[in-house]
C-alpha cells in the first residue's frame, strides 16, 4: 500500500500597514533599490505598488501604503497565490472577502 501526501493549495497573505492620512508628494521619495526584490512577486506587481499614489519610502526609507492602495490577489513567480491585505482594507469586509473569493478563484481553476 502506498500512500500519497497531498498538499493543499492556499492563497498566502501578505499583511501591509497603510497610512491613515494622506502624505504631501514633496515628503514621498523613491523605494530602497533592493526593496522586495528577493520575493516572488512579479515585476508588474512591484511596479503598480511602487507607483507614488500606492506606496513611498519616507526620508528615513521607510515605506508607506496608501491607505486606497488594495491590489487584487496575483499568482507570484513561484506559482503560488498571493493576496497583499492591507490593515485599513481589512476593516472592509466586504473587499476582504472579494479578494480572498478572487485568490480562492486562481487556484480552483488551476492557475496557481
Amino acid at each position: 500500500m502506498s500512500i500519497t501526501k497531498q498538499t493543499a493549495k492556499t492563497v498566502k497573505m501578505i499583511g501591509f500597514i497603510q497610512d491613515d492620512f494622506d502624505t504631501p508628494n514633496e515628503f514621498k521619495y523613491p523605494h530602497p533599490d533592493n526593496y522586495l526584490s528577493q520575493t516572488n512577486t512579479p515585476k508588474e506587481i512591484l511596479d503598480v505598488m511602487k507607483k507614488k499614489e500606492n506606496s513611498w519610502a519616507d526620508e528615513k526609507g521607510n515605506v508607506h501604503f496608501s491607505r486606497d492602495f488594495q491590489p487584487e490577489p496575483f499568482m507570484g513567480t513561484d506559482g503560488e497565490v498571493y493576496l497583499w491585505v492591507g490593515d485599513i482594507s481589512m476593516r472592509t469586509n466586504s473587499l476582504f472577502m472579494k479578494n480572498m473569493n478572487a485568490g480562492l478563484e486562481l487556484i480552483e481553476r488551476g492557475v496557481a
